[in-house]
């Protein structure tokens, strides 16, 4: 990240980190159920300073204007994402910002794919709705650089349109029906006109935070890993997933998880016999190399049933 890393070490704990925010911050409704704008969501040493990292990666030119993808690759042309669009991990600073979104309850999950897009003067986007099948209910989009118009067209009666005025380090969230049933658009000019006067646009990004939908169907016989999403926000995601499941038993307490294991999943050090070839050790617990990954999450769900944590999310995911 460009300029000094803000805190990194909480980050690494899955903790929230203790940073000013913009006092002046505000959620503006937007007269569609669903859409939301937050002005001045970041402050403007951040803005600048992500515009800054955004500008050191590599930017992609398959497509009228520039972009990047993170996380998963999106296949414009088809219209679908699956487990070989997997490009990695997101980079600490968009990681940050993901896991923000979530604890600020703009997201409900954090985010697993993100797109930059960037827009000169005269360009703009066409009327869409993010991929259905693709993306989970909530869109997240962050604006640096120039303001623009956003327009809002009703699916059902194009007469209905609803423009909204994105100004830089401004959120604009939508989900539920402005997700599904309204469509957004950028005019593709050199200016727009707000509340009676013309402002020209300049260089506009726009970073663009999704959870993607994986189809089961795409992650057959691939390597896979768990990720789970404690209650207050912690992600624990190891490379061996039988490690995600000693950490997290290790965070929920092993005497506790031990009440609760009815069907002796877990196998302690006192009860392992002379099957110790078909068991590796976890800290204080052996775990089954013969489990999928599928068995192991279920595995954690039934122990955040049985211990009343219903926002603990066990996901699996590819490596």
């Amino acid at each position: 990240m460009a300029g000094r890393a803000v805190q990194p070490e909480l980050f690494d704990r899955g903790m929230r980190p203790r940073q000013p925010r913009p006092i002046e911050k505000k959620e503006v409704p937007m007269g569609i159920p669903g859409l939301s704008c937050i002005k001045n969501y970041i402050t403007a040493d951040r803005h600048n300073k992500l515009l800054a990292q955004v500008d050191e990666q590599v930017w992609l030119e398959d497509i009228k204007r520039r972009v990047q993808h993170y996380g998963f690759k999106y296949d414009y042309r088809a219209r679908k994402v699956n487990y070989d669009m997997h490009i990695g991990e997101l980079p600490r600073w968009l990681e940050e910002l993901s896991k923000e979104l979530y604890w600020d309850k703009y997201m409900p999950e954090v985010a697993d794919q993100v797109i930059v897009n960037e827009y000169l003067p005269g360009q703009g986007i066409s009327a869409h709705v993010d991929c259905e099948p693709c993306f989970k209910d909530t869109i997240v989009s962050l604006s640096l650089g120039s303001n623009c118009v956003m327009n809002f067209t009703n699916k059902l009666d194009k007469a209905k349109r609803i423009p909204i005025w994105l100004e830089p380090r401004s959120l604009i969230v939508m989900k539920g029906e402005a997700r599904y049933k309204w469509l957004h658009s950028i005019p593709a000019r050199s200016s727009d006109e707000w509340e009676g006067e013309r402002h020209g646009r300049q260089r506009r990004v726009s970073l663009t935070f999704r959870k993607v939908i994986i189809d089961d169907s795409s992650m057959k016989n691939r390597p896979t890993r768990l990720r789970v999403t404690m209650p207050g926000g912690e992600v624990i995601e190891c490379r061996i997933a039988a490690d995600t499941v000693e950490e997290v038993i290790f965070k929920l307490g092993p005497k506790l998880v031990s009440s609760v294991d009815r069907e002796n999943m877990l196998i302690s050090r006192s009860q392992l016999s002379d099957s110790s070839r078909k068991y590796r050790k976890r800290g204080e617990w052996y775990i089954s190399r013969d489990w999928r990954n599928e068995h192991k999450k279920e595995l954690l769900e039934r122990i955040a049933e049985r211990l009343g944590i219903p926002t603990m999310k066990v996901e699996i995911i590819p490596k």
